[in-house]
């Protein structure tokens, strides 16, 4: 289990029950949504296209990615999805809700894998999402 060395975050597998806040998350990363002009309905429509399409996507091309719900005191933070390969580890997503973001949350996750790739000898290395232009980290660094 990862560990982030944080006593007020943990982590524990994704459950059916939370596909609500999952899709929540998920809308708090599209903020360029709101400025397209479109309706709240046409919003969402599209915004459940693209929710369903990523799932299938990461249970496709990810069939071992162990799914976290990221729990900050007790509650429903963020999600962190993980692969671990036989030549690497791979973060495939995370993602916080607004509210937890800029708090060392994510840096604490991430500092969690390097450290646990470093110790196998692998690198640690991130999906791209150039939309969103995230760094993509490899052990020790981000580039």
């Amino acid at each position: 289990m990862i560990a982030s060395g944080r006593a007020d975050v943990e982590l524990r597998a994704v459950e059916v029950a939370d596909e609500a806040f999952l899709r929540r998350l998920f809308a708090s990363t599209r903020v360029e949504l709101s400025l397209v002009g479109w309706s709240a309905e046409q919003v969402d429509a599209f915004l459940t296209l693209q929710f369903n399409a990523r799932e299938r996507h990461y249970h496709e091309w990810f069939p071992t990615c162990e799914h976290f719900l990221v729990l900050s005191g007790g509650q429903p933070a963020g999600r962190l999805c993980v692969v671990h390969a036989e030549l690497e580890v791979r973060i495939v997503d995370i993602a916080l809700l607004p509210e937890h973001r800029g708090g060392g949350i994510g840096s604490s996750l991430i500092t969690a894998l390097q450290e646990e790739a470093a110790t196998a000898g692998l690198p640690l290395v991130s999906t791209s999402r150039p939309a969103t232009r995230r760094p993509t980290y490899t052990t020790g660094s981000a580039s």
